[in-house]
């Protein structure tokens, strides 16, 4: 509604890497078409870092090579009010969007600086979000002051969650049975979102999820009497859980 007569050129997604390795999340909206994940780095106390110099240099680029007319840009961080006076200097128009008490959650200089600046209503974040893990029927909507609240904490995480591997050792079993009692305990747990989620994330990085590749591997050499497995039999284990999330 802010730019309404204007195509849309693409979505810039701005986050924090959690380590050496994208999230469940980021893997996902990677794929995603039209969107462009763009990620800073996450510190030691949870902060985003790098992120605002992505904003303001992506800014000033779409708008000096005149790609955009208008820019829609979510965020209230005063950091990239010189993106902003640079990129209108270029000649568009920037419109800011906001959630929730915008005079708290949003610089006031910045709002000054943008061309116009509207609020995310109520109703899109009931619409839009969900809160996962809940029992259905319990659930409460997030409050738009809830989601505002969580925004700076809640950076890369991902929805899922490991499951415990408990299985006990059978006597004689094969490295093969093993591995197939591993991956059904941990696969079947999950529901379609969750196999959606590692699959982008194997087919961005070329590899299980950490999370689940650690679980997995120690799950099946526990079974085996704890022996260190060769390169062929880990080949063998992640093979049979990718296919299993396939």
């Amino acid at each position: 509604r802010l730019a309404s007569d204007a195509l849309l050129l693409r979505t810039y997604w701005y986050d924090a890497m959690p380590g050496n390795q994208l999230s469940a999340d980021q893997a996902e909206l990677a794929l995603l078409p039209s969107v462009k994940l763009r990620l800073g780095v996450l510190n030691g106390a949870g902060q985003q870092k790098g992120v605002d110099s992505l904003i303001v240099t992506d800014l000033i680029d779409l708008a000096r090579h005149r790609a955009v007319v208008d820019a829609v840009v979510l965020s209230g961080d005063e950091d990239i009010r010189l993106g902003v006076q640079l990129a209108q200097n270029y000649g568009i128009r920037v419109h800011l969007l906001g959630a929730g008490d915008v005079s708290k959650n949003m610089s006031r200089l910045l709002r000054q600086e943008a061309d116009t600046v509207g609020i995310l209503p109520s109703e899109w974040f009931t619409e839009v979000l969900e809160v996962p893990g809940l029992v259905t029927g319990a659930i409460t909507a997030p409050t738009v002051e809830s989601v505002v609240d969580c925004q700076s904490t809640q950076v890369g995480i991902g929805r899922r969650s490991t499951r415990r591997v408990e299985l006990d050792p059978i006597e004689g079993e094969t490295i093969n049975d093993s591995t197939s009692r591993v991956v059904h305990q941990l696969v079947n747990g999950m529901d379609e979102r969750d196999k959606e989620q590692i699959r982008a994330q194997i087919e961005i990085e070329g590899k299980i999820p950490r999370e689940f590749d650690g679980r997995l591997i120690a799950s099946v050499s526990k079974l085996q009497g704890s022996r260190r497995l060769t390169t062929d039999e880990l080949n063998a284990i992640r093979q049979e859980f990718i296919r299993a999330v396939d």
